[in-house]
């Protein structure tokens, strides 16, 4: 079975996807502190949306 780390390091987590999806579901709680936590080298945990102002292309 692959794992999550394999899969990204060799570029093929479409494999790591159809071998885990009907894996029992995780913890969402955890998955989404996950998500929010500050990556390394970025001032913010999430980046800033942009605005919904029209550009001037």
């Amino acid at each position: 079975m692959t794992t999550l780390k394999k899969a990204r390091k060799d570029g093929d987590l479409e494999k790591f996807i159809k071998e885990h999806e009907n894996d029992a579901p995780g913890d969402t709680d955890k998955l989404d502190a996950v998500i929010k936590r500050k990556s390394p080298g970025t001032g913010k945990a999430v980046p800033k949306a942009s605005s919904g102002a029209a550009s001037d292309d």
